[in-house]
């Protein structure tokens, strides 16, 4: 971890400066200097100190004009086993100036030495059907070799009581687990997956969607915001965030029409944005208003008795889903406005 302490311009010099370091909590510091970017002589922390966590260090020379910079390194390691790091507020105290420097908080993750990486992260399956979840294991540590690995499942948020053992794995080796109906509530489902070892190694758990038995929407985006700086020019705006618009149709059989409609994009005040919200398409710009707008369908198909997931927005081309096109007039405000997606199992003309 390193601070740059710098002296920019004034009228006088900075006399005095001591470096009252607040360093973040689960990290064990084991050494520090301080050495000024001109190639002077370093000055080392003192080990107690960086123990504590808490360092009051005079810089030897004072900062002029000649005499800028000076860098403090610290060299350490994170400590075993995760946790959050809060952010810590540093000061720099002078006899002319007084700065301060907080460090970000930050999370630690557990160092991992297996990975479930599964196929598919959608699913879906009708009524009196089953479902096959797959994947592989990844092995990301090579000094472990040929660990036994034992799946865990967690259904909607109970442990399921029945864990795959897979026995000895080596990397990429694939794994399937079946699903029935009976398994699973009507709607959306969420199915966490976690590998464990025979040495007490764990896997981050990863999720996969199913969705049972009935049209319905799948994911879907709650909110989406634009931002754009106006120019006097009519410009396109895309989301500062991915969004996600999925249909799952899990029925033996039936079509689906999707249409969206918009209410007004106004300010608190009242007062209508001079743009229009559009649904877009690799071939169309569809644009939405308070009335509905036909979005995408999909006809019922002879002997298609399991449908699945559809993207219609975040697919992964990305070239399907919302675009905000700002007319010149434009002016500056917060504005919002709410999007109503209508799912119908039937297709109008």
């Amino acid at each position: 971890m390193d601070y740059k302490v710098c002296y920019i311009k004034g009228k006088s010099d900075w006399h005095n400066v001591v470096a009252k370091l607040k360093l973040p909590k689960h990290l064990t510091f084991e050494s520090g200097t301080i050495t000024p970017a001109d190639g002077g002589r370093s000055q080392r922390l003192s080990p107690a100190a960086l123990a504590n966590h808490e360092v009051a260090q005079q810089i030897a020379d004072k900062l002029d004009q000649d005499h800028t910079t000076v860098h403090i390194h610290l060299t350490g390691k994170v400590d075993a086993g995760p946790g959050s790091v809060a952010p810590a507020t540093s000061n720099f105290n002078g006899t002319e100036a007084v700065e301060e420097a907080t460090t970000p908080g930050l999370v630690v993750d557990p160092l991992l030495k297996l990975a479930v990486k599964l196929d598919e992260t959608n699913l879906a399956l009708a009524t009196g059907q089953s479902v096959a979840v797959g994947g592989h294991i990844a092995i990301l540590d090579s000094a472990l070799q040929s660990p036994t690995v034992t799946l865990q499942y967690e259904l909607n948020g109970v442990a399921m009581p029945n864990e795959q053992a897979l026995g000895e794995v080596v990397d990429e080796q694939a794994f399937q687990k079946m699903f029935s109906a009976a398994d699973l509530q009507d709607g959306s489902n969420e199915l966490c997956v976690t590998a464990v070892d025979d040495h007490g190694n764990k896997s981050l758990p990863v999720k996969v969607h199913i969705f049972k038995g009935q049209l319905d929407f799948g994911t879907i985006t709650k909110a989406v915001n634009f931002y754009a700086n106006l120019t006097g020019q009519a410009t396109k705006v895309y989301p500062a965030q991915p969004f996600d618009l999925t249909v799952a149709d899990t029925r033996a059989t039936g079509s689906w029409q999707l249409s969206a409609s918009v209410a007004p994009l106004q300010t608190a005040q009242q007062a209508t944005l001079a743009g229009q919200l559009e649904y877009v398409t690799p071939t169309e710009r569809l644009p939405l208003s308070t009335t509905q707008q036909r979005i995408a369908t999909k006809p019922s198909t002879v002997g298609d008795t399991l449908k699945t997931v559809t993207a219609v927005a975040g697919d992964k081309t990305g070239d399907r889903g919302l675009l905000l096109q700002l007319y010149s007039s434009a002016v500056v405000g917060h504005y919002s406005g709410e999007i109503t997606w209508t799912l119908a199992n039937t297709i109008t003309a």
